[in-house]
């Protein structure tokens, strides 16, 4: 029936429910459920797998964000979170650049007038 599948002789005279894939738990369908198959899931754009089972994803996690004074060293993907690195003397990051910027230094100007 719709919404359930059996992957295997059990001798039960009900199928298995398929899974859902709960977008408040950052999850999306990667292949949908059939009749002999479960439904798989997979992070949406923006989480991170923190659960991998059975060739899908159980549980996911939004990926952790920079702080100012950090550049993204490495962004985040579907397997691993984003790598923040703090920015060395002289240099400045917001948070969400992919390495950090020299500060600039303006040169003072004699303008006193005589």
């Amino acid at each position: 029936m719709d919404g359930s599948f059996m992957n295997k002789h059990t001798g039960l005279k009900q199928c298995f429910p398929c899974r859902d894939c709960d977008a408040g738990s950052g999850l999306k369908i990667k292949t949908s459920c059939t009749a002999t198959s479960d439904t798989l899931c997979e992070p949406l754009e923006g989480f991170y797998c923190i659960d991998f089972t059975e060739n899908h994803c159980v549980a996911a996690q939004r990926h952790s964000s920079c702080q100012p004074g950090q550049y993204i060293r490495e962004k985040g993907t579907a397997l691993r979170d984003t790598v923040c690195s703090d920015c060395s003397g002289g240099t400045f990051s917001d948070g969400t650049f992919p390495s950090c910027q020299p500060h600039t230094h303006l040169e003072e100007e004699n303008t006193s007038k005589r």
